[in-house]
């Protein structure tokens, strides 16, 4: 799949500058005190609404929120002498700045008040911490999209786990302004970067509705990551109530009817988005599993030729394809799928031990040697340096016999 997000097996702890911004969704603008669903689509999503009976889902305006305890915190910190006297908008970073200095990234969806006590969690985490204290404060604020790679942490059978960039705004201007941008309205701005480079260009504002459905595509990856396919049918149908558009939770969406031995509403999700964002990877590659589930092979085909005529940056899904070639003993393929997502992202050393792999079964041996000592230069686990170093052990003992 696409965008999950999942907990990562051990939390690390970020210096306010090193802060990571990876966030598999979260972007947010402010006023989430009187925060409205998205008007109804015009033509209703394909969802089967037979599927599960309905649970409860979480109100975004809960996670937006702090204690009294630290609401308290936040008062005594700004009436300081040294940051009484600063714009409210500056009060606000500065608080920011000193509260998280040793965040955690541990991967968790918390909520605003439970990550500021914890001081852990994950992106997300961190946008909520930044918009509740900005609310509380009465500062305007805005997440920006930052185009550099996002990061991949994790892979789970076919669900991807990735990491996005973003970076907070906060304005100095009134609660209520009806227009802010970082380009023009003549508004001081405070930038909030948790993973700040000099490579980075600056993308779009993300609209209020579109973050909403951010956040509920996070608690449905959660959701589906642990089984749980109701709760993530749910959270994704209340997400998609807030931006019906929103391509990544549509493929959630689809994802979980496939699961759910629902194949037609699965495709009908698959088609409709694929309509709103036809050479969108993720989708195909999602829809692909579809037509293989269904032993489909002419759209299977006809899937992996659309997917192989893109040829994007961020290709995270020629590793799912590759691995798949590598299952089916179609090394060739897998070659070509690998070398196309290791020249995006070469800093993920699970790849090069797969390409070894196939290069091995191609009798590419110097290849696959370079490869494995490639991962093993990358890799940083004990069980992962053990793995890569007994291929190569084992290519090297090959290499004597003949």
């Amino acid at each position: 799949m696409a965008t999950g997000k999942t907990a990562t097996s051990k939390g690390t702890r970020f210096r306010w500058g090193k802060l990571a911004a990876l966030l598999g969704l979260v972007a947010l603008i402010g006023g989430c005190s009187q925060l409205k669903a998205g008007k109804a689509p015009p033509t209703p999503l394909p969802f089967n609404n037979a599927l599960y009976t309905p649970v409860a889902v979480p109100e975004p305006s809960q996670f937006i929120t702090l204690t009294d305890a630290q609401r308290a915190e936040l008062a005594d910190f700004v009436v300081r002498p040294d940051i009484a006297g600063l714009p409210v908008y500056k009060q606000a970073q500065r608080f920011l700045v000193t509260k998280l200095q040793d965040f955690g990234y541990e991967g968790k969806n918390l909520g605003a008040s439970e990550a500021l006590d914890s001081l852990g969690g994950n992106c997300m985490s961190l946008a909520l911490v930044t918009l509740a204290v900005a609310r509380e404060l009465g500062v305007p604020a805005q997440f920006q999209l930052v185009h550099e790679a996002p990061v991949l942490l994790d892979m789970k059978d076919d669900l991807m786990v990735l990491s996005d960039h973003v970076r907070s705004l906060l304005y100095d201007a009134p609660m209520d302004t009806p227009f802010l941008s970082p380009y023009f309205g003549g508004y001081s701005i405070m930038v909030v970067d948790y993973f700040p480079s000099g490579n980075n260009l600056f993308g779009a504002l993300l609209k209020q509705e579109t973050f909403i459905a951010m956040f509920y595509r996070n608690l449905a990856s959660d959701a589906l990551i642990k089984g749980d396919l109701a709760a993530a049918y749910w959270l994704s149908r209340e997400g998609l109530k807030w931006d019906s558009t929103y391509v990544p939770l549509i493929n959630i969406a689809a994802i979980i009817h496939r699961r759910s031995d629902d194949d037609a509403s699965a495709e009908a999700l698959y088609r409709h988005a694929l309509m709103l964002e036809p050479n969108n990877l993720n989708l195909l590659s999602n829809y692909r599993t579809l037509a293989i589930h269904k032993k489909d092979v002419v759209l299977e085909q006809s899937l992996v030729s659309r997917m192989e005529a893109i040829d994007e940056h961020n290709g995270y899904d020629f590793y799912l394809l590759g691995r798949d070639a590598l299952v089916r003993g179609e090394y060739l393929a897998a070659e070509r799928y690998l070398t196309k997502f290791l020249n995006s992202t070469p800093y993920f050393h699970p790849a090069w031990f797969d390409i070894a792999r196939a290069q091995v079964a191609l009798g590419k041996e110097d290849k696959a040697r370079e490869a494995l000592r490639q991962a093993m230069t990358l890799a940083s686990q004990d069980e992962d340096l053990r793995k890569y170093q007994a291929k190569l052990a084992m290519i090297k003992t090959q290499a004597v016999r003949h």
